[in-house]
């Protein structure tokens, strides 16, 4: 209040301050109720059952086009079927309207595993996917997408158990 508009006659802006940290305050130590964490449940179900949106995106082919979600979904099932000691945490898309422009991959990867044979093998993976996908040639296919990929993370453990992260809702 007091960085967006004047504090009005006779408030002691300093207490009602000091009032407010001390209610959030006991607010944060007391649990949540029973119904704040069923509604916190339901709210994170809708959330994660809606459907992504996705960008229709040109291909190489003429009059043939493909979801953004379609290249995200061929993308990981090709990696997660191939990669070894290494898992895919987040694929991200970048575009210029209908035309791809940019995958990144992001990997978690086992320790000690080859990291530039690993991106090497992600690499071309990606860009066996997307010729297939978008088409051979200049954009609107295939030649014209810069892939990156990216360690996210390193784990001593199995890198299909570390948590993924879902990828964007609306890619670019």
């Amino acid at each position: 209040m007091s960085e967006l508009e004047e504090v009005p006659e006779g408030v002691d802006l300093a207490r009602g301050e000091a009032d407010l940290a001390a209610a959030a305050e006991q607010l944060r130590g007391r649990p949540p109720s029973q119904r704040s964490q069923e509604t916190a449940a339901r709210v994170l179900r809708a959330a994660l059952s809606a459907p992504r949106r996705a960008v229709v995106l040109d291909t190489a082919h003429e009059g043939l086009q493909v979801t953004s979600v379609t290249v995200v979904a061929l993308l990981r099932d090709a990696l997660q079927r191939t990669l070894v000691d290494a898992a895919v945490r987040r694929i991200r898309l970048d575009h210029d309207g209908p035309v791809l422009t940019r995958v990144t991959v992001e990997v978690v990867v086992r320790y000690g595993s080859s990291v530039p044979d690993l991106a090497a093998f992600v690499g071309r993976t990606v860009r066996t996917v997307l010729l297939d996908a978008l088409g051979a040639g200049p954009s609107p296919g295939a030649a014209g997408v810069v892939d990156h990929v990216h360690v996210a993370d390193v784990t001593l453990g199995d890198p299909e158990q570390v948590e993924p992260l879902d990828e964007d809702g609306e890619p670019g």
